[in-house]
């Protein structure tokens, strides 16, 4: 075991780093880096994020999930992972009615 403790003001914060004993020198130096690489996060462009929100949709006619991820402005490169939210192959056909989930800020 290699145990740290961070001061960041008035925070202390603990970082404990636990392997086997016959394992122990290969995840040391790892163990003591991240520690070390601790930094108080300042980027104002990772501070100020707004975390997306599934959007419950209904579908306004027959057509593909893929067809109706494009129509809400889903980029291409996510409609995959958007399918594989709804359970669905990004093939299959939604019903007029049927609900389905987006996700946006």
């Amino acid at each position: 075991m290699l145990a740290h403790v961070i001061q960041d003001g008035s925070n202390y914060y603990g970082i404990v780093g636990l392997t086997a004993p016959s394992t122990f020198s290969s995840y040391s130096n790892t163990f003591s880096s991240v520690a070390q690489g601790f930094a108080r996060l300042t980027d104002a462009s990772k501070l100020n994020r707004q975390s997306e929100k599934i959007r419950i949709k209904t579908a306004t006619g027959t057509q593909t999930l893929d067809q109706a991820l494009a129509a809400n402005g889903i980029p291409a490169n996510r409609r995959e992972e958007i399918a594989i939210l709804n359970g669905m192959q990004r093939s299959d056909r939604l019903s007029k009615g049927m609900l389905y989930k987006v996700v946006a800020k």
